[in-house]
């Protein structure tokens, strides 16, 4: 049987070893962070080449970092650097850089 040009195949129905029951009411989270805006930042950043700007200019490997996350943060969800590390902490930029960010202070910033 031909299908239509566009039209999608249909598929078969799932079988019973298809299906997975869930209980919703027994789903928890933990560490909730915001991911989509956190994730392309980085990447940008690299295609852009800034850290070789940066490089060039003189600035150190955790200047070059505090940089990023500081324009990151600007551009993603803008606050002070007193809220800064806050923020931080609730991304997961910090497992997408490769470091950990539990004791940045405001003051570092």
């Amino acid at each position: 049987m031909r299908r239509a040009p566009g039209k999608p195949a249909r598929r078969a129905a799932p079988s019973a070893s298809d299906l997975v029951r869930i209980h919703t009411d027994r789903i928890e989270t933990e560490e909730l962070r915001e991911a989509g805006p956190v994730h392309v930042g980085p990447q940008m950043w690299k295609k852009l080449g800034v850290n070789s700007v940066l490089a060039e200019a003189g600035l150190s490997p955790p200047a070059r970092q505090q940089t990023e996350v500081m324009t990151l943060n600007r551009l993603i969800d803008p606050a002070s650097e007193h809220a800064m590390p806050d923020w931080v902490r609730r991304t997961p930029l910090g497992d997408i850089l490769g470091t950990s960010f539990e004791a940045l202070r405001d003051d570092a910033l």
